[in-house]
């Protein structure tokens, strides 16, 4: 992308400078990077911790593949990325989420 999208510009400052946003555009305009990149950005600046709660009304699939842009954007800062999902197994969600991952992509209808 040889430019930011027009969700990117209106909502990359906001988040950088800590505040909530809610962003609603077309699939494909960079919604996931526009607060994916703020969240990276932290993490490159202090690595611990929990850093970012996605939750998001999206069908269990898209969280995945949220997970997966997550992933690739932040493989550099060894980026740790927990779905919840209520269909998979609660232990193994546990030990996900004891693990300290730096964001938890989660859909309100847990």
């Amino acid at each position: 992308m040889p430019k930011p999208t027009a969700v990117q510009v209106h909502r990359l400052l906001k988040i950088l400078a800590g505040r909530y946003v809610l962003g609603l555009a077309q699939t494909g305009s960079g919604k996931t990077a526009a607060f994916a990149l703020p969240v990276l950005h932290r993490l490159a600046e202090n690595p611990f911790g929990v850093f970012a709660l996605v939750v998001t009304p999206m069908r269990e699939l898209a969280k995945f593949q949220m997970a997966q842009q997550f992933r690739a954007l932040g493989s550099c800062l060894h980026l740790h990325c927990s779905v919840i999902d209520r269909r998979m197994d609660m232990q193994d969600q546990a030990k996900s989420l004891t693990a300290r991952p730096h964001v938890v992509i989660v859909s309100f209808r847990i």
